[in-house]
């Protein structure tokens, strides 16, 4: 009797130290098929997309709201690596000058862009930083050069629960390096969505 109220515990317990043991590989297997599925790896991938945007940018008389839009086009040379190449346009309304006979005009903003895009993929939530060479065409009163280069640096957050779509939000800083006294920083706030094709 006494051995075999010994062997009885020892005959229960091994069923029950291999379920924790079973449970752990059935997980960290699952875990290793599904994040090559989930992953959007950028390499060979072309996205194209954009979205409107709200931009601020400083004048003599504080910042100046406007209303805009971007659009771009990115090639993806490694898993997290892109080449970009977009444009981003916005219209603003200027504060308006008490005791001025003529008011200023309405600031209109353009730049094509090409840089750099590099995404941190996890799982669903995608962050990502960009940084740009850009060239910016104004009106004669938006710059004392009209036509000058700059340097933008953006960094966002996509939903990229499919494949072929995503969603997100960005924020942009543009620096006019050619008239940076005047306009030392031209900042952006967008919602950006992308469509994704691998052709190959």
């Amino acid at each position: 009797m006494t051995l075999s109220t010994i062997r009885k515990p020892c005959r229960h317990r091994h069923p029950r130290s291999s379920n924790p043991a079973l449970a752990w590989s059935l997980l960290l297997g699952g875990l290793v098929c599904i994040a090559p599925v989930d992953a959007a790896a950028l390499e060979d991938e072309w996205s194209l997309g954009g979205g409107p945007l709200v931009a601020s940018i400083p004048t003599e008389e504080g910042g100046v709201v406007g209303f805009g839009a971007n659009a771009f086009v990115r090639y993806g040379l490694s898993e997290s690596l892109a080449l970009s190449l977009g444009c981003q346009y916005s219209y603003h309304l200027p504060p308006t000058v008490q005791d001025a006979t003529e008011q200023p005009d309405a600031l209109q903003v353009f730049f094509p862009k090409v840089g750099v895009f590099y995404a941190i993929d996890v799982i669903d939530l995608v962050p990502y930083f960009e940084i740009d060479a850009t060239a910016y065409l104004g009106a004669e009163k938006f710059a004392a050069d009209p036509v000058g280069f700059g340097l933008a640096v953006a960094g966002g957050l996509e939903y990229r629960r499919w494949r072929e779509l995503s969603f997100g939000l960005e924020i942009g800083y543009h620096a006019l390096l050619s008239d940076i006294a005047t306009y030392p920083i031209y900042t952006s706030l967008g919602i950006v969505a992308a469509w994704h094709s691998d052709p190959f």
